[in-house]
Parts: structure tokens; C-alpha cells; sequence
């Protein structure tokens, strides 16, 4: 669950990583728009984006030019529909078609900005024969050329409405509105280069604005296309955002196509060397890591392997070491022993010699209890026989125990009704022992000793807690090492090797359990064994 968790997080750094890279994209795009085109709705609609207000008002007027006036307001419907807006044309004498609306007085001041006075009409006779028979309007029986339609000398040396000093310059129009020989080539984009955008008005809608001409009975005439938008990002008149949209969803599916397989092998390689070595941390050396690779993921496989491999082999063998040079010395120790029994019940010692040969008993018990719990150490964690993990009641050893160790009066229990747990009962039985033992010598022998179990899930907890001083909570993490002893503990009065935590550490694992040590709230030490409960 640790290295899973673990994997998770990578896995959301990368793929914070990839949304970081996607809005960094974006991020950059805008900038550099607008450096080009500057800041705010007026330069975005002045952008090269805003020409595509432009082509829709020239594809309205396309379609407004074959039909009866009794049927613009379809038409206008129509393109309302495709690009979510609501259009309205506006012309010298007000609203023309559309759903009937009254703009707000800003966007109806921009409108007539637009639109030229009444002494200006836009009509048949302002543009050159080629106007409505050029390539960019159709044929019309209406609007061909005539023949008394002629070049007209006093429109100077330029016979296609070149500049006329007879014909100044209108105040709301650009100097090449009504001349050029290409204006029908060039379609509108001189006549239509007065957009607008007024975002977000008293009504809270969006407004657009841009100029069109519109054909009537006479010929045609100065008008305006207004747009109404509610949302402008979910309207396609300024910018169709499905394209972008698509765009983007096809680059994040290819990345993620791209990409994943290689970030799925690299997180999942990196997951399997986390957890093994978490394993080899705790002291379980049979892990292994599967390689498939044969990169650097791969070498750095076959490294822990090679790693717990070398460690199980000198753990292993220090523990088999000090198992058989305990073993060893305990043929010595006891003809020592016996010979200071035979050597005390002499008659020819003096009180002097008596007390030396007292000396060296008391120094062979304390080396014998040192082989004891060298050769306890080196037998609960060397592999051998796997043990016989069973379901059994651990009330029943606990008490055994404290029958044992006659600590009857001194140990307080705290059992719930159920106490079955799985694991090896006499290896646990040990570990037990040396708690106790270690309660006794370290809290004193008028201390309480507390014993409670509790089950939590699949889990039992065995707390046992003395009275003593504790441990400082530097020393904590190192208790279960092996020669380890706290500084205040280090006195010949106390004894103790330092092997008693390290042998319960090696039983309770052997068990399937785990141990943790820290100091009571109370004061005192509380050591935790947490073992598997019986289904």
C-alpha cells in the first residue's frame, strides 16, 4: 500500500507536469498575440480574428441580395443558428430586420458612427460599371451594365472613379470606399473595416458590430450587421473555439498515447525498486526484482539483487557465527562452573580466597547468560524451518509466562474476550519473556507491569508497559539493534547485553508480526507487538 500510494503521487507529478506544458502553450500563444495586437476586446476584435466577422457580414449580404425584404428575417435566423448569435442590420433610418431589440445607447452610438448622413446615399449610380458585374457579385438583369452609363469627364483623368476634386472626401468613409477599379474584387474588406465589440454592456450581453451593404430597390445602401452574444466563448462568430478545441484533445490523446506506456513502465520499474528496498530496510533480504529491462532500470534491478543477496548472506552468517561460538563456549563455561563448585566446597580456602572465587562465579553467570541470549539471538533469525505459524490463545501464554517468571503479583492484564492470534507460540512466548524481563530490571521491583490486547481488524495489539524512566527519544529507533543499550543503562548493577529488545524483534517478525517501542504518556516504556488475528 506504501509503494502504491508512492506510484500514485508520481503519477499525478507527471501528469501535473503535462497540464503545466499544455496551459504553458497556452500561456505563450497569448503573450505573444498579444505583443502583436496589444490588450482588451477592441485590439482582439482588430486582430486578424475579427476578419471573420467580416466574412460572415459579406456572406449575409450574398444571401440578402436575392431575396424579398418579407424574407431577410429567415435569413438572419438561419446564421444566427450556425454561429449561436443574435443578428440585427441596422441602416440610416434604424433597425432593418431582426428580432425586434433596442440596443443599448452605446452600441447604438458605434452604429451610427458607421453609417454615413442621409446626403450621402450609397446607390447604384456612386460605383463604376464593373461594381455589380465584377467577379465578385453574379449577373443581374437589374444591375447590368448600361450603356449611358459612360465615364463621366468630370470625374477627372481616371475613368474608374479615380479622385475627383469635385468629389471630396466623406467624413465616414475611408478615402478608397467609393474608388479603385478592384473594389467588387476586393470584396469588403475596404468596405468593412469598421468593426466593433462592446463586451459585457448594461444588459450584459456582447455586441458586434461591422459594416455590410445592403442591396435595395434603387441599388445599394450604407448598413450595419450587429451580433448579440449572452456568452461570447460559447458563440462561433469571433472564434470558432471547436477547431482549437479538437486540437488540443488530439495532441493531449496522442501525448497520452505517446507517453503513457513509457511513464507506466518507468513508474512501475521505479514502484518494485521502492518497495524492495523498503524490504531490505526492514531486514527482509529474500525480496527480489523482477528485471525486464535492460537499461539502467534493468542494471539497477540487478544491483538490489545482488544487494540482498550479499546482505542475507553476512546477516545470515553473523547470526550463524555468533550461534556457534555460543555454542561453543557453553562446553567451557559449565566445566568453569563446576570446578567452582568443587573449589568452594573445599576446606582449605580463606575468607580472601572464598570472596575471589564468589567474584568469579557471579562473571561466569553473567557470561553464561550472555551465551544464552547470543545463541537465543542467533536461533530466532537464522532461516531454517519455517515456523509453525497456528491460531492459539494468547491469554494462556501470557500467563504462562508471568507463572514462570513469578511476576503474578506485579502484572496487570487487560484482555479483551477474544485473544486468538496466528503465529508461533513459543517463539512469541520468548519475546514476551524478555519484555518482562526487561520491565523488571530497567523500572524496578516494586513497579506495576500493564498487559493489555486489543484487536483492531486484522490486527491484534499486544502493549506491554512498565513504570520505569523511559528512554530518550533519540535512543528510541535504536533499542531493537542488536548491542544496543541507552547510556543511562550501561552500569554492571542493571546488566543486560543489549540483546533482549533485538531477540524479541527477531521472534515477533519470524511470527508475521512487527514491533514498535516508544514511552508512555504516564512515563515508563511501552513496547507494542502488532501480530496477525486468528480468522
Amino acid at each position: 500500500m506504501k509503494s502504491a500510494f508512492k506510484a500514485g503521487t508520481l503519477y499525478l507529478k507527471v501528469f501535473n507536469l503535462l497540464v503545466i506544458y499544455v496551459l504553458l502553450l497556452f500561456g505563450l500563444g497569448f503573450v505573444f498575440f498579444n505583443s502583436a495586437f496589444g490588450f482588451g476586446w477592441d485590439t482582439f476584435i482588430a486582430s486578424p480574428l475579427g476578419e471573420r466577422v467580416d466574412i460572415v457580414a459579406s456572406a449575409v449580404a450574398g444571401r440578402l441580395r436575392g431575396l424579398p425584404s418579407d424574407q431577410w428575417e429567415t435569413v438572419l435566423k438561419d446564421f444566427g443558428s450556425i454561429y449561436n448569435v443574435q443578428f440585427y442590420v441596422f441602416d440610416q433610418d434604424g433597425q432593418v430586420c431582426g428580432a425586434k431589440s433596442e440596443p443599448p445607447a452605446a452600441v447604438l452610438s458605434r452604429v451610427k458612427m458607421l453609417l454615413p448622413p442621409h446626403s450621402f446615399p450609397l446607390h447604384k449610380r456612386n460605383f463604376p460599371p464593373d461594381f455589380l458585374v465584377g467577379p465578385g457579385f453574379p449577373p443581374n438583369a437589374d444591375f447590368g451594365p448600361n450603356p449611358s452609363f459612360g465615364p463621366n469627364p468630370n470625374f477627372g483623368p481616371n475613368p474608374n472613379l479615380g479622385p475627383n476634386p469635385n468629389f471630396g472626401p466623406h467624413p465616414h468613409f475611408a478615402p478608397d470606399f467609393v474608388a479603385g477599379p478592384d473594389f467588387a474584387e476586393r470584396g469588403m474588406k475596404g468596405f468593412n473595416s469598421g468593426r466593433f465589440i462592446i463586451a459585457g454592456g448594461l444588459d450584459g450581453r456582447f455586441w458586434i458590430g461591422t459594416r455590410m451593404p445592403l442591396a435595395g430597390d434603387r441599388g445599394f445602401r450604407p448598413a450595419v450587421l450587429l451580433a448579440a452574444s449572452d456568452n461570447i466563448w460559447q458563440s462561433s462568430l469571433l472564434l470558432d473555439l471547436k477547431t482549437p478545441v479538437i486540437i488540443v484533445v488530439c495532441v493531449l490523446l496522442f501525448s497520452l498515447a505517446f507517453w503513457y506506456p513509457v511513464v507506466y513502465k518507468l513508474v512501475r520499474a521505479l514502484s518494485e525498486l521502492t518497495a524492495a528496498t523498503e524490504h531490505i530496510a526492514e531486514g527482509n533480504f529474500d525480496v527480489r526484482v523482477q528485471s525486464r529491462h535492460k537499461d539502467e532500470l534493468g542494471r539497477l534491478a540487478e544491483g538490489v539483487n545482488v544487494l540482498a543477496t550479499r546482505l542475507d548472506g553476512y546477516v545470515s552468517g553473523q547470526k550463524r557465527f555468533l550461534g556457534d561460538i555460543s555454542h561453543e563456549l557453553r562446553t567451557p563455561i559449565a566445566r568453569l562452573q563446576m570446578a567452582l563448585e568443587l573449589l568452594s566446597e573445599s576446606d582449605n580456602l580463606s575468607d580472601d580466597d572464598r570472596k575471589l572465587v564468589a567474584d568469579i562465579r557471579e562473571e561466569i553467570t553473567e557470561m553464561t547468560q550472555l551465551v544464552s541470549e547470543l545463541l537465543a539471538f542467533s536461533k530466532a533469525g537464522l532461516k531454517g524451518n519455517t515456523p509453525s505459524l497456528k491460531n492459539f490463545d494468547l491469554l494462556q501464554s501470557v500467563q504462562s509466562v508471568v507463572q514462570r517468571l513469578s511476576l503474578k503479583d506485579r502484572v496487570r492484564l487487560d484482555f479483551g474476550s477474544d485473544a486468538l492470534v496466528c503465529g508461533d507460540s513459543n517463539l512469541l512466548e520468548r519475546a514476551i519473556s524478555n519484555i518482562l524481563r526487561n520491565a523488571v530490571r530497567y523500572a524496578g521491583s516494586d513497579s506495576l507491569i500493564f498487559v493489555s490486547y486489543k484487536r483492531n481488524g486484522e490486527e491484534g495489539l499486544l502493549t506491554i508497559q512498565d513504570q520505569g524512566p523511559g528512554v530518550s527519544p533519540e535512543a528510541l529507533p535504536y533499542l531493537t539493534e542488536p548491542f544496543y543499550r541507552p547510556e543511562s543503562s550501561r552500569s554492571r548493577s542493571l546488566g543486560g547485553v543489549g540483546l533482549g529488545l533485538a531477540i524479541v524483534k527477531s521472534c515477533t517478525e519470524a511470527s508475521g508480526g512487527k514491533v514498535s517501542i516508544e514511552n508512555g504518556a504516564q512515563g515508563g516504556l511501552a513496547v507494542t507487538l502488532r501480530l496477525k488475528a486468528a480468522d
